[in-house]
């Protein structure tokens, strides 16, 4: 991350509630490749996104794909979607 980047997230009040996470965004980064398929994973993972204000639709196709219908109808998926409303403007 560049200097400017840095001084732009530190400046963002997400980055203070991230700071208190036990596992950090970067690393949930990382860990994305191997943990695709794993439900649990995909939704903190776009739900942790999603406070951030980070691009999420590629990831929630995804996370939806990994769903049956029932599972797609839930309150909580059904919240990550309008949550992230503003990014498919």
């Amino acid at each position: 991350m560049g200097s400017q980047q840095l001084v732009k997230e530190a400046n963002n009040a997400n980055a203070l509630s991230e700071a208190g996470e036990p596992v950090t965004i970067v690393q949930m980064d990382s860990l994305y490749p191997s943990h695709k398929k794993d439900i649990d994973f995909m939704y903190a993972y776009v739900n942790r996104r999603t406070r951030l204000g980070l691009e999420n639709a590629n990831l929630l196709d995804a996370y939806f794909n990994l769903l049956n219908k029932k599972e797609q109808g839930m309150l909580k998926n059904l919240q990550l979607v309008v949550d992230n409303g503003s990014f498919f403007e």
